[in-house]
């Protein structure tokens, strides 16, 4: 199972680059790789979450 999500890590996810984190973060890639992972994360599961819905459950809120 470790190769597979190995494969998709190197697939999916782009090698560590200090220049696209804010500056606080440049000196410390293991806290900004994870805050990014954290973020493409949670985004990925916003996305499933929405597109298990019903279109007459999402409501236009005007």
């Amino acid at each position: 199972m470790n190769i597979i999500f190995e494969q998709l890590f190197r697939a999916w996810c782009p090698p560590y680059d200090p220049d696209s984190f804010p500056d606080y973060l440049q000196k410390n890639p293991v806290t900004a790789y994870g805050q990014y992972a954290f973020e493409e994360g949670f985004k990925l599961a916003l996305q499933l979450t929405v597109s298990c819905f019903e279109p007459k459950d999402i409501k236009s809120s005007r």
